[in-house]
């Protein structure tokens, strides 16, 4: 049991690093105390890879790219994450899109 204490507190740190240096999140330590994880869901129709709830006050979604078959498919998941923020009570949302090569991915 203690190893698996362990690979935790490894994964919210990792987690923690990411929403700090990769999405700005200036959130105080004591929100990084409660680190929720879920994998391999679904948004509806929309496969989601991971949902990450940090302190009931961040929520982040994470999607792969070729996921997201249209433009449709992210006007969906902005919509679905906006709802899932305000229903859960969190303050803001973000959401990870996942591509080999970013830039090549278009803004239209």
């Amino acid at each position: 049991m203690e190893a698996e204490g362990g690979f935790m507190q490894k994964k919210d740190h990792i987690i923690k690093k990411f929403a700090r240096d990769t999405l700005g999140c200036q959130c105080g330590d004591e929100v990084f105390e409660s680190i929720q994880s879920r994998e391999d869901f679904y948004v509806d129709q929309l496969y989601v890879l991971r949902r990450i709830d940090i302190g009931n006050r961040l929520l982040i979604y994470i999607v792969d790219y070729e996921n997201l078959k249209n433009d449709k498919g992210l006007t969906f998941l902005i919509k679905s994450g906006l709802r899932d923020r305000d229903s859960g009570g969190f303050n803001r949302v973000r959401i990870v899109i996942l591509c080999d090569e970013p830039g090549t991915v278009s803004d239209d």
